[in-house]
């Protein structure tokens, strides 16, 4: 290994912040639609046989413990694949695995493909090497980190949602059953696994050596209980980057093991030490046609761009015998001075390749001087270094970060690779530090204690310092600003503000063209005629600059500001007062330590900017917090003078308070969204405009949100600039960049040595703009614009990349510039506060150039051949699209402002031992209950209602929207009774009819956002008198009560929470450490997701129970009996659950279920053909041929097939709408087919249940009558298909399964559960599973003669073996 190596280059590695390329450079997502999934109907199988198996690739296997679950394993057949993507449970005759008929939504996405690459070093290794055990150990080690990776997903990322979101339904239910309520809400619960198929390929579309595995995964996953249904996407786009990390660290892992086998940072990840780079870029053809393409037409490098250029570019793979590819790749291999040979000596090299252990990863990298040079090299660190270092990483650019960024990190710091358990171990360990604290309750975030303790620090000297300063005498004010005739009322209101707080840390709002600038000047002034020496700072050059040319104040950035301090140099005292300029870009480390240092010296800090434009680059959220604290001395400039049209700063505002449809609407009403057929159009379509403002005399510029756009820009202006003749003499090429006199630029390094033309010391500062006006022999002349000197650039300026073109910029560079017009170009990189700077720069017009919205991002190397038809909701929709990109926001917070509680948590759970902490817990609980019963309130409920009419009463106004919490419906406010603290609701149906209520304050809530509040009158304050006061007097009658016994009202919710942090910190360690007699008790952690999940909750039980009894026993769970009688019970019951979770465990059966759960008889057979038939008789009539050659059995022909799905993307209306709704049904009746051809019908069970329903068994007679699901399976696969009633032994076996049911609670569907508890359950499950198999092979005598010779395992009712 090269020294020092420890990351893989896709995450944090070895340098905190390092940014993370998206995902598709290591694994991909997207999307089966309904076009990819029709392609692989019956007649399009040869569409797998074209690609999925195309030539000389293998065919595809089953993967996932859903697919176990439903039976499926080894090679997969066709028709199973197209039954599970349309959510059917093959071989059931068209039935869910649910049992149930399908229901299908023309919005449904049949599934996902994720798409496992390894480095292309490896697939060079596989391609060259004439060695097939050298071929097959990199094959084996690729199927490995496909299952570990899918498996991690499994466990981590696959979840179901259950229960309900109407809120009508469950404030009823909460009156009359509140944890029934609670039990009733939206929740993600742990799916069981994944029904996947997996692809190997081998080649790349341009035919370069590119191990690849396409796994399908099927929209279908089996809850906990038992039900099957759609899973919850998001949770696995966000865990997509975390996989593919985990799927390139197990593959490291394997071929350091299987092969001796060394690692080299790549360029994107971990490359194989030894093979050369070239030959990788040789066999990386692919890429460079993507690459090629993306420069030609300025297509941003993004996911999106990419796609664009995959389609574009895109061909067949080539259909190529095994043989040929070999040879090719040897030859072309050989050409290059890199064969067979070499490949062979670089496995028989002894390498240092070794896979670290656990306590083998904990080493950072330093950086030594030598003779050589400097070199970085591994240091042996203590876990804890080792953690606080991750730590740091992962909050630089956010202050929080997830589990999924979490495995992410660690799996790329470990440059050998490593195992999944070592991997899963590691992360444990960082979760069980006190350097890693939880953020909320939910359980998906957390922070670092470093990041924390400066929030804290920075929010308790915002704090402490009020109140602390003497207010600026009011007739300075009043001086200064009777001088300053222009200034405009909000602008002296804030003057005044500001100027007479007596807090040591104040905030100015400056929204986009207040005249911030301006104010800050007039500020100054007031401050140095009270004797203050102001001080500017900002976090760039520039905004620096700004603030010192327009404010007049001396400024720097705050990172030199710290270097002089750290010097001793210009440091604060009590006469500072500390301008921050664009304070909600800094981050909150920087941020904390200049208003720390300055209010520590007895100075005054001002913070000013927007927390509603571009967010920190770094964590961030300071600013944010301290502009929306009540307690805090805020001035906000209100009034926009920059925009000329009233309806454009109406428009900025409703943006800017996030009322996003309104203004969309107003810019597509005023035609300012320009929407172009494709990219080239659009940049065409910009730079016409920004050629026809600047032939008017008007100062124009082009914004774009990635580098990639603005540099396709610059291009696009340079050529039609040569092609009208208007581009001056070329004055030379520097770093890359062809330039012209005239030329517009923009400056990119900060110069602070730079020269004019008459020798004058000038700086040059990164995001100026600029225009060539002459070349020297020393460089380039420049006139600047913001004050027209003329600036000497010399050519180690130039060669270091200082100029760039600057017809367009990015939406960082054009922050805080003002153009009579801005034209914003292309969507990627627009969001929330984006849109709302670049449609603030212009003032006469700005303007929005876009392409159609476009589907997910493809994998360039990889992307399928076949053209999806995109789902109704991804139809494209200009209104749509940019209403869901300016919904989104990125505003930064701090973690304390997510959690205030976080950092009390923390230190409370580091303070106490778990039995405090529960005991203190259950201590409050008691007085908050005695509370409640002496005052009559529950301040959970009556406070949020109290709240809410508040705010209804202040805030109110005609013609807002609002939710009625009675009926939770929406409705609009027509009048308000103030009198009576109502308000008149009308509310209009879909059907039109219209309805009006009146609806109390407190019973009503407020949709609109940002609304402002309103003058109360006399009346209406005695009004909301009335409502609250009796409210508030009960609540404060419920507090004292808690003051009376010394008890906060947050002590029981942070007591609870820093016991389940000591707990959870318990469990992690143990969880990491995994001592002997933890593995001995329950064994290993499985690789099962539900499995997995009870030996993590058996883990956190001993946790629990070793910390809150002190027991470090290394040799006993549970520690000795205690002798106390009521210790020794509790002692006996942990017992007992650990000795039932590893029953559980060994008994729990992860082989097929009864799959599939019944199958239809033949009369439901041939009454849903009928049904079905009746339905294609209303296909489009030129899709009827085809149909009617699927009714008659015939195998559809590929191209008719292609044809169709070409007809029906091109298509509008009914037709694309009755494929997209009825593709599910052409699989349902193929399945149908198959199962009536076969002879594979079911029994009927009407006659049965029927029968049932009146046994003597009450229990069974229940089920029957209900049609229990796990009755309806077994008595499905115990009855013979020609019976119609049932024997007497199997009615009694039935009685005794749901005798077993009741006596063990089992409510799962499967007829046993899924495992048992204990020994007297194990025993009897093992005699029911025997006698329900004796009963299978006695009611299928001949089909279980038939299976003899085939794998028991596979077939058989293995579920209850």
């Amino acid at each position: 290994m090269h020294a020092g190596f420890r990351g893989s280059g896709t995450s944090a590695g070895t340098n905190p912040g390092t940014k993370i390329p998206f995902a598709g450079q290591v694994l991909s997502i997207a999307k089966l639609r309904v076009g990819q999934e029709a392609y692989q109907l019956s007649g399009v199988a040869q569409s797998l046989d074209d690609y999925y198996t195309g030539a000389g690739e293998a065919a595809g296997r089953w993967i996932g413990a859903g697919a176990e679950r439903l039976g499926l394993a080894g090679e997969v057949v066709p028709d199973d694949l197209r039954a599970v993507l349309a959510g059917m449970a093959p071989g059931s005759g068209g039935l869910t695995p649910n049992g149930e008929t399908i229901r299908p939504h023309p919005r449904r996405v049949p599934g996902f493909d994720l798409t496992f690459k390894t480095p292309k070093s490896v697939s060079v290794l596989y391609a060259v090497s004439d060695d097939p055990r050298v071929q097959g150990a990199i094959i084996d080690a690729g199927e490995t980190a496909v299952r570990e990776a899918l498996g991690w997903l499994e466990r981590e990322a696959i979840h179901v949602r259950r229960g309900t979101g109407n809120e009508a339904f469950l404030n009823d239910l909460a009156a009359r059953d509140p944890n029934a309520a609670a039990a009733a809400r939206l929740r993600a619960l742990p799916g069981q696994g994944v029904v996947a198929a997996t692809f190997r390929h081998r080649t790349s579309r341009a035919g370069d050596p590119l191990l690849h595995w396409h796994t399908l995964v099927a929209n279908l996953v089996e809850g906990p209980d038992g039900r099957w249904s759609a899973f919850h996407s998001p949770r696995l786009y966000r865990s997509i980057r975390a996989a593919g990390e985990v799927f390139q660290t197990v593959l490291r892992a394997e071929l350091t093991e299987r092969l001796g086998l060394e690692w080299r940072p790549g360029r994107h990840v971990s490359e194989i030490a030894g093979v050369p780079q070239a030959l990788c870029d040789l066999f990386s053809k692919r890429s460079r046609e993507i690459e090629d393409w993306l420069e030609a037409t300025g297509t941003p490098d993004s996911p999106a761009g990419r796609q664009e250029a995959v389609l574009a570019t895109r061909r067949n793979k080539p259909e190529v015998e095994h043989e040929r590819f070999d040879t090719a790749w040897k030859a072309e291999a050989l050409d290059a001075g890199w064969g067979p040979d070499a490949a062979e000596a670089l496995i028989a090299t002894p390498g240092g390749g070794q896979v670290p252990a656990v306590d083998e990863v904990w080493r950072l990298p330093e950086h030594v001087e030598t003779p050589a040079g400097t070199i970085v090299v591994d240091r042996a660190v203590d876990p804890d270094e080792w953690v606080a270092h991750l730590c740091r990483g992962l909050t630089e650019s956010d202050s929080t970060f997830t589990r999924p960024q979490l495995v992410q990190a660690v799996a790329a710091r470990i440059g050998e690779g490593a195992t999944m358990a070592t991997l899963e171990r590691v992360v444990a360990r960082v979760m069980a530090s006190p350097l890693v604290v939880p953020v909320g309750d939910d359980g998906d975030r957390w922070t670092s204690v470093e990041l924390l303790a400066v929030e804290q620090r920075f929010l308790h000297t915002a704090d402490t310092a009020r109140a602390t300063r003497a207010p600026i005498p009011p007739r300075v004010v009043d001086r200064v600003i009777g001088g300053t005739p222009t200034l405009g009322s909000d602008q002296a209101a804030s003057v005044r503000t500001l100027a007479g707080t007596n807090d040591g840390v104040s905030v100015l709002v400056g929204p986009a063209g207040t005249g911030k600038t301006y104010t800050l000047d007039t500020i100054r002034a007031v401050y140095e005629t009270a004797g203050y020496r102001v001080q500017g700072a900002a976090p760039s050059a520039r905004a620096a600059h700004e603030l010192s040319e327009g404010a007049h104040m001396a400024s720097s950035t705050i990172h030199r500001l710290l270097g002089s301090w750290s010097r001793g140099f210009d440091l604060p005292d009590a006469s500072t007062l500390l301008v921050v300029d664009e304070a909600a870009m800094a981050g909150i480390r920087d941020l904390e330590t200049v208003v720390t240092h300055t209010i520590d010296a007895g100075g005054r800090v001002l913070l000013v900017g927007d927390h509603r434009q571009l967010p920190e680059v770094t964590a961030g959220g300071g600013f944010a917090a301290l502009a929306v604290d009540e307690r805090v001395t805020v001035a906000e400039l209100t009034v926009n003078r920059r925009q000329h049209h009233r309806w454009e700063r109406d428009a900025l505002v409703e943006l800017r308070d996030g009322h996003v449809a309104t203004a969309v609407a107003a810019y597509r009403t005023h035609d300012r969204v320009v929407v172009a057929e494709d990219r080239p159009d659009m940049l065409a379509a910009a730079v016409d405009r920004w050629f026809d403002a600047d032939a008017a005399g008007l100062s124009p510029v082009l914004i774009a949100g990635t580098n990639d756009t603005v540099n396709a820009l610059n291009r696009t202006v340079r050529q039609a600039l040569a092609d009208r003749g208007l581009l001056g003499d070329p004055v030379g090429t520097w770093a890359g960049r062809d330039l012209a006199v005239g030329e517009r630029v923009v400056l990119r390094i900060n110069d602070y040595t730079a020269s004019t033309t008459a020798g004058a010391r000038a700086s040059v500062l990164n995001g100026q703009t600029a225009s060539i006006t002459a070349s020297t022999d020393k460089g380039l002349v420049v006139r600047l614009d913001h004050d027209h000197a003329e600036i000497t650039l010399g050519a180690d300026y130039l060669n270091a990349g200082g100029v760039d073109h600057g017809y367009a910029l990015t939406a960082h560079r054009a922050q805080g510039g003002t153009w009579d017009l801005a034209i914003s170009v292309g969507a990627d990189g627009l969001y929330r506060e984006a849109a709302y700077l670049v449609l603030s720069r212009g003032r006469h017009e700005n303007w929005l150039v876009l392409t159609a919205p476009e589907l997910d991002a493809l994998d360039a190397e990889v992307a399928r051949h076949d053209s999806p038809i995109p789902l109704p909701g991804e139809a494209p929709d200009i209104d749509d699209e940019l209403n869901r990109r300016l919904n989104t926001s990125r505003a930064k917070l701090l973690a304390l402002t997510r959690d205030p509680y976080a950092e009390l948590v923390a230190t409370t759970a580091a303070a106490h031992d778990l039995a405090t902490l529960e005991a203190r817990a259950t201590y409050a609980r008691q007085i908050e209950h005695s509370a409640t019963t002496i005052a009559g309130i529950d301040p959970t409920v009556a406070g949020p209602r109290l709240e809410r009419a508040v705010h209804t009463a202040t805030h109110a106004a005609v013609g807002q929207t609002v939710k009625g919490l009675d009926r939770n419906n929406i409705g609009t406010i027509v009048a308000l009774d103030d009198t009576a603290g109502t308000l008149r609701v009308r509310f209009v149906a879909i059907d039109g009819r219209e309805a009006e209520r009146d609806i109390r304050w407190d019973e009503v809530q407020i949709m609109d956002r940002d609304v402002q509040p309103r003058n109360l009158t006399v009346e209406t304050r005695a009004a909301l008198d009335r409502v609250v006061a009796p409210a508030r007097a009960l609540i404060e009658r419920w507090h004292a009560v808690l003051v009376d016994h010394g008890v906060a009202p947050c002590d029981r919710y942070v007591y609870e929470r820093a016991a389940r942090v000591s707990v959870d910190r318990a469990a992690a360690r143990l969880a990491a450490a995994q001592p002997d007699w933890l593995t001995e008790r329950i064994g290993t952690r499985p690789s099962r997701p539900a499995a997995a999940q009870v030996w993590d909750d058996t883990v956190r039980h001993l946790a629990g129970h070793r910390t809150r009894h002190h027991i470090d026993d290394p040799h006993s769970a549970m520690g000795p009996a205690p002798l106390d009688p009521t210790l020794a019970q509790t002692w006996e019951h942990g017992n007992r659950l650990v000795a039932e979770a590893r029953i559980w465990l060994d008994t729990h059966t992860p082989g097929p279920t009864l799959a599939p759960t019944r199958v239809r008889s033949r009369i439901e057979l041939q009454d849903r053909r009928d049904t079905l038939d009746a339905v294609f008789a209303t296909a489009p009539a030129d899709h009827r041929g085809l149909i009617g050659q699927l009714q008659a059995g015939d195998t559809l022909p590929f191209d008719d097939i292609a044809q169709l799905l070409t007809d029906a993307l091109a298509a509008q209306g009914e037709r694309r709408q009755w494929i997209l709704e009825h593709w599910p049904h052409v699989v349902e009746y193929a399945q149908i087919t198959d199962a009536a051809d076969r002879d594979l019908a079911g029994p009927d069970l009407t006659n049965v249940l029927d029968a049932l329903t009146g046994d003597s068994n009450q229990h069974l007679a229940r089920a029957a009558n209900e049609r229990e699901p796990w009755l309806v399976t077994l008595a499905s696969r115990l009855t013979a298909a020609d019976h119609d009633g049932t024997a007497a032994d199997v009615a009694q076996l039935l009685g005794d399964v749901a005798g077993y049911r009741h006596r063990w609670s089992i409510t799962h569907p499967d007829p046993l559960g899924t495992a048992a508890h204990n020994p007297e359950q194990t025993a009897e499950r093992t005699l029911l599973s025997h006698a329900i198999n004796h009963a299978y092979d006695r009611a299928h005598p001949d089909l279980t003669s038939e299976m003899a010779a085939v794998d028991h395992d596979v077939l058989t009712l293995t579920a209850f073996d």
